[in-house]
């Protein structure tokens, strides 16, 4: 049995993260984060391959790590989960008594910044002893959109660079 094509109207996407086969790599990985709180795998041809309920409310964001092993997602319920390639969870990083609206796998792979209403947090993907988390108050409302510069090591939220380096959690 063919999984089935996806339809106009059967599912609102609210974030999408495309992966794309390079060399020897698995094939094209897209995931589509949904207003129904699932995100799904869907292929090149519009085929859903996979349907995995992530969050309570919708998802916010959908993010491919570098290496594409993993998927970072966001959603309105507040809580930051790491999911393996075929969608099973790994880690539930994080749960804020806020949505978390934006986030940014860090330029090492190695840390994730996210936003919970006027703050922005990082943390380390990987937990380590003595580790913790950073976070500041970024903007006077909500922050809904967070870029990390991997060549000045530097965070930008709502388009405005902040003046400091990112600090490492």
């Amino acid at each position: 049995m063919q999984a089935p094509i996806c339809k106009e109207g059967e599912f609102s996407p609210t974030a999408i993260s495309w992966y794309p086969a390079v060399g020897k790599s698995p094939p094209d990985l897209c995931a589509v984060g949904c207003a129904d709180g699932t995100f799904r795998h869907i292929t090149k041809a519009g085929r859903e391959e996979k349907k995995v309920a992530a969050h309570t409310g919708a998802v916010t964001g959908v993010r491919w790590n570098f290496d594409g092993a993993a998927l970072l997602t966001s959603g309105e319920d507040g809580y930051l989960k790491v999911w393996s390639r075929t969608g099973n969870l790994r880690n539930t990083l994080t749960q804020s008594s806020l949505p978390i609206y934006a986030f940014v796998i860090g330029p090492d792979n190695d840390q994730v910044c996210y936003t919970a209403g006027r703050e922005l947090c990082i943390k380390r993907l990987e937990a380590s002893a003595g580790a913790k988390q950073v976070k500041w108050a970024a903007h006077g409302g909500v922050v809904l959109s967070v870029d990390w510069n991997s060549v000045r090591d530097a965070l930008s939220r709502d388009a405005r660079a902040l003046a400091r380096r990112a600090p490492r959690a």
